[in-house]
């Protein structure tokens, strides 16, 4: 077991399942790997690491991608009181609000665009690997016979 103070892998052999653990601002992610029946043979807990960190990372962004849409539906809630409020919405706080709004907006459709490449990149990557094994399997046989 390998062990960071903020991140922790875990590895069980009885499952073949990898879990990483991260805390991150008092929060902690989890993500795990588990090695398919057919790929016994190629099994390795750097792969599991890699995948189980990434899985983690995964919901880290998920978490914040989360926490960018209750600040913009705040900040939209605000918006609102002052467009009822004062009817214009000239004001500097009103441009502030919406300046403030599109950044969290912006911020959102980046987080969002992260995920989406980080989850194809890990498929990917599992496809890649997968291709591998099947190369080395076939070769394998191939030696044997």
């Amino acid at each position: 077991m390998i062990t960071d103070a903020k991140i922790t892998f875990d590895y069980d052999p009885d499952l073949h399942r990898t879990t990483c653990k991260r805390s991150v601002h008092n929060k902690i992610y989890i993500g795990t790997a588990q090695c398919h029946p057919h790929d016994y043979d190629f099994e390795n807990t750097l792969t599991g690491q890699h995948y189980a960190y990434t899985r983690s990372m995964l919901k880290e962004m998920c978490d914040r991608r989360d926490e960018y849409k209750i600040q913009l539906k705040t900040l939209k809630h605000l918006y609102n009181i002052f467009e009822q409020n004062c009817g214009d919405c000239s004001s500097s706080e009103c441009y502030y609000l919406r300046q403030q709004m599109k950044y969290v907006q912006r911020d959102i459709e980046e987080m969002k665009e992260l995920i989406k490449e980080t989850r194809n990149d890990l498929r990917s990557t599992i496809a890649e690997k997968d291709r591998l094994y099947s190369k080395l399997r076939e070769k394998r046989s191939n030696s044997n016979k």
